[in-house]
């Protein structure tokens, strides 16, 4: 079988407690001892359509060694159901193997880790794969508590096509990070070409078609973003921030079990009980109801990006392609006042 990299210049944000694991990540690694502490998250993966024969590879992180739940990109697997994974492999003196023949040749006997598509989303360009079993190496990544910002040092290891080598490691520092919407992709892939519509990363380090998916590390080790797509021209390149990941992991209702990630507790601590010292405490409960506050910004930016996207739907003029952007406006925004709308919309159109 030959492994082939898409054409389209694909490559690529959990919370980590990191104050209770200080001992564990120690701030400021240098590059190599990073890439040490991180090389047993990653993953390498190849999908293979059999409809169509195309055979293409990106990477991937471990974010919950106990599920066996693998973050990578839509475009590295696209609408498969499986894709087949592998983790890095050592000799017997403990020396990581680097060759891609070797692991091709795993690949080609069938001995590869098969993995099943859990959830995906074109508008954030993430997957979330499931491992039918692990490495005996293998580890959960730690993950950030927030999005990096511009000129903090950044670190990235994937399998780019253009290296005979698996697992490269890549310095570099955050550029900007902001929403961005575009269109992306090939319509000649099997991929297929689609919108962009998420807070992006934009860094100076070079990223290149099988890097997509891997991950985007702070100085600390830790998770910060998920290699998306990159571009030789114009120097930079791009991931998904972290917060991303975090939303996809809500709309889509998975918890982390991995003891780092604040995805296993609640999004806002619980406010302390006081004593009640006179009878004013009573009066001032009702102009600060507990409930709005923490979910403000949530409903506030998913609104937003519903907002965004009916502000398209209702400027096309074909009423197939209205239909499915109202569908799936209702289908990733279901309370929000943008699918409502989008509701009374769908009914007026002709079926």
């Amino acid at each position: 079988m030959r492994l082939v990299v898409l054409r389209v210049l694909f490559v690529g944000g959990l919370l980590a407690i990191f104050a209770e694991q200080a001992n564990l990540f120690a701030s400021d690694f240098d590059g190599e001892e990073l890439y040490k502490r991180a090389i047993n998250s990653c993953v390498f993966i190849v999908a293979n359509d059999s409809r169509t024969g195309d055979v293409w590879s990106g990477s991937g992180t471990l974010v919950d060694a106990k599920k066996r739940l693998v973050l990578t990109n839509y475009h590295v697997v696209g609408k498969l159901q499986y894709v087949y994974v592998m983790f890095p492999m050592f000799d017997r003196r403990g020396e990581m193997l680097t060759d891609r023949a070797e692991y091709k040749k795993i690949i080609e006997d069938g001995k590869a880790i098969k993995a099943k598509v859990l959830c995906s989303s074109t508008e954030k360009d993430l997957a979330l794969i499931e491992l039918e079993y692990l490495s005996k190496e293998a580890k959960s990544i730690p993950i950030a508590n927030k999005s990096p910002g511009p000129g903090a040092a950044i670190h990235s290891i994937g399998n780019p096509g253009a290296s005979k080598l698996l697992w490269v490691y890549t310095p570099g520092s955050v550029r900007q990070i902001g929403v961005e919407n575009y269109m992306i992709g090939n319509p000649r892939t099997p991929i297929g070409r689609f919108e962009i519509n998420c807070k992006i990363i934009n860094t100076n380090s070079l990223v290149n078609p099988g890097d997509s998916g891997g991950p985007l590390l702070n100085k600390n080790g830790e998770l910060v973003g998920v290699t998306h797509a990159g571009s030789k021209d114009d120097s930079i390149s791009k991931f998904i921030d972290i917060s991303e990941v975090y939303a996809f992991l809500r709309e889509n209702k998975i918890t982390l079990t991995n003891e780092y990630n604040m995805a296993t507790r609640p999004s806002t601590p619980p406010k302390e009980t006081l004593p009640i010292e006179s009878k004013e405490t009573p009066k001032s409960e009702p102009k600060d109801p507990p409930k709005i506050q923490p979910t403000t910004p949530v409903v506030s930016d998913e609104e937003r990006r519903a907002e965004l996207k009916l502000k398209v739907a209702k400027s096309l003029n074909n009423e197939g392609q209205k239909r499915d952007k109202l569908l799936d406006i209702i289908r990733v925004f279901p309370n929000s006042s943008a699918a409502k709308e989008a509701k009374k919309i769908l009914a007026t159109l002709k079926d």
